[in-house]
């Protein structure tokens, strides 16, 4: 059995984040954990906002470098000693919601500029075209709205933010309702968030579409 950090964030690549992705490599080393998933922000204000503070031109050519600067580095710096792979965690312009996305490669981002002005449904339907997994993360967090479920594979049921009321029971009363599998993630921002959530996989995965295989299999949840 595997275990899997599927929501985390690195300095180099999230406003938010506050921990370098080599340490957070060496922090769930420490933890036992077998691999993570970089979810690093795509919104309409990061990585603009890193952008911006290094005078660097804000093209989405620039935009997707640095969304995945934070999975590179995390991925040199684990050799063969840890799983990385890359995921994101993304909010359209007229949303307020956050949506785990997982298997959207570098080419094709930059296959599709305007992504963060389309919307879920938009979305959705691009995912099923493509193979990627949806999760709409902390969907009762404050601010969050409520969506038809239909528009995301699984629901976050456990958030593991220690900053954050996330209403978790209330996640998971929902995803229940509406027949969702849940996922779980530590929503990892700064040293003392790590493995706070996270799945157990039967099997490693070395891809992320074998990581999304898993998922779908409805793996188990770490919750604290």
């Amino acid at each position: 059995m595997y275990r899997f950090e599927i929501h985390c964030h690195t300095a180099e690549s999230s406003s938010c984040g506050r921990v370098k992705a080599e340490r957070l490599v060496e922090l769930y080393l420490r933890a036992g954990y077998d691999g993570v998933v970089i979810t690093d922000h795509l919104n309409p204000d990061n990585p603009r906002k890193l952008l911006e503070n290094e005078g660097i031109p804000l093209t989405f050519e620039h935009q997707v470098e640095r969304l995945l600067r934070g999975y590179k580095l995390a991925r040199a710096a684990a050799g063969d000693k840890l799983v990385v792979l890359h995921g994101m965690e993304l909010r359209f312009a007229r949303d307020p919601n956050d949506y785990l996305v997982y298997g959207m490669t570098e080419e094709l981002l930059l296959a599709h500029p305007d992504v963060v002005e389309w919307g879920i449904q938009k979305f959705s339907a691009f995912a099923k075209e493509h193979g990627l997994l949806v999760i709409q993360a902390h969907p009762f967090r404050n601010n969050m709205r409520v969506i038809d479920p239909k528009w995301v594979d699984m629901i976050e049921v456990h958030n593991g933010h220690p900053r954050h009321q996330s209403r978790n029971e209330l996640a998971l009363l929902w995803a229940r309702m509406h027949g969702k599998p849940g996922s779980s993630g530590s929503d990892f921002h700064e040293e003392g968030d790590e493995a706070r959530g996270g799945v157990i996989l039967p099997r490693r995965p070395e891809t992320i579409h074998e990581f999304i295989e898993l998922m779908r299999e409805q793996p188990l949840l770490i919750t604290g």
